[in-house]
């Protein structure tokens, strides 16, 4: 992976982007994006999982965008679709999805991932690796070399870990402190009980997510996500993601370090960069 321009996103209580090569003087459009990380990037990864328990490819998720769940952890488009377009590449397949183009890069990103040994952190990159093994033996190596030197990688973890281990009473300060104004604007688009955090924003009926779980609250589904920040209780709307690309992309070095991704991209050609916020 030494080979890619790398993109660090982390959704956490801070959120980095690192250049790893110099542009060069000339306009080349990036060829290629690879997207590794969790339910904040999930193209649709865990529909394809046999017995996968973590799925969203049930309403109302992806009514905003697709007008259909597409396995995407929101109600439309995620960062990883917006750096797409904005680059002027499709929409990546999910690793998983049978017969898919990987000729423009994929997403890798899956539900419930993390860096952790505990929640699957090579996967991916084991993933990544059997791509870059099938284009070089169906594409050749000088393709391969060249998609790889003129491609992109995003990264979004770490939010698993956290959920998943037992942080000290410091760093629940610490994200208490980073996140109220949030919780005390947001609730949920999705949802039941309180901030609408209480119950899964899914159809259950639909789905055998939890069988033999019994609603607790009464669901509720907004009329109006892009007034919401959140769609269900752990990400974003797509309202919401599109705030924070915008803000990636433009925003001072107190956003986006160490550089927003307007400079990140100086030099190539980006066809379709989002407004100014």
């Amino acid at each position: 992976m030494e080979a890619l321009r790398v993109l660090t996103i982390v959704f956490l209580a801070c959120i980095s982007i690192s250049q790893a090569v110099t542009p060069p003087s000339t306009n080349p459009q990036v060829q290629g994006l690879f997207v590794f990380g969790d339910s904040a990037l999930d193209g649709g990864e865990n529909t394809y999982i046999p017995g996968s328990k973590i799925v969203s490819a049930v309403p109302p998720y992806g009514k905003t965008y697709f007008s259909k769940p597409t396995g995407r952890w929101t109600d439309g488009r995620t960062i990883a679709d917006f750096l797409a377009q904005a680059l002027g590449l499709p929409l990546l397949p999910p690793f998983l999805e049978p017969g898919a183009n990987f000729l423009s890069g994929v997403n890798f990103a899956s539900a419930g991932a993390g860096l952790l040994d505990e929640t699957n952190a090579h996967h991916q990159l084991r993933q990544f690796r059997n791509v870059t093994n099938e284009y070089r033996k169906e594409k050749g190596v000088e393709f391969t070399n060249h998609l790889l030197k003129n491609s992109v990688a995003l990264f979004s973890m770490g939010a698993n870990d956290i959920a998943n281990a037992l942080p000290s009473p410091y760093l629940f300060q610490q994200m208490i402190q980073a996140y109220s104004s949030a919780i005390q604007a947001e609730k949920a688009c999705c949802g039941g009980g309180p901030f609408n955090a209480a119950e899964f924003c899914g159809d259950a009926d639909k789905h055998d997510w939890k069988p033999d779980h019994k609603n607790k609250y009464a669901k509720f589904v907004c009329d109006n996500p892009k007034d919401y920040l959140y769609f269900d209780s752990n990400h974003f709307t797509e309202a919401g993601y599109w705030f924070v690309m915008k803000n990636f992309w433009y925003g001072s070095y107190n956003i986006a370090r160490p550089s927003s991704l307007n400079f990140f991209f100086a030099g190539f050609n980006v066809p379709n960069p989002p407004p100014r916020p």
